[in-house]
């Protein structure tokens, strides 16, 4: 068995495959909240999709024998909104 971490800049459908629907038409949160909780359900996808379209993308994919296993969000901390107006972590002393 082998095991690969992978970008998931330019991987939208192994993307689409972790987090999407496992039925058309149900919703999902596409690991949007701390990104922007604003996009609204039916555009998750495509926001998720840009950000697949550009560096260093939203996050990494795991693969185990060259098929999409898992997720992780993993980006920047500025493109995380939400965090960046936590006062938890604001009281923690990270930037």
């Amino acid at each position: 068995m082998t095991t690969d971490v992978r970008p998931a800049a330019g991987r939208f459908d192994d993307l689409a495959r972790v987090v999407g629907p496992r039925r058309p038409g149900a919703g999902t949160c596409w690991c949007t909240a701390y990104r922007d909780s604003g996009v609204p359900n039916d555009e998750r996808p495509a926001y998720m999709s840009a950000l697949c379209d550009t560096e260093p993308g939203p996050g990494v994919l795991v693969y185990v024998d060259d098929e999409v296993a898992g997720w992780c969000s993993v980006a920047p901390r500025s493109t995380y909104r939400r965090l960046l107006r936590s006062r938890e972590l604001g009281a923690a002393g990270l930037p």
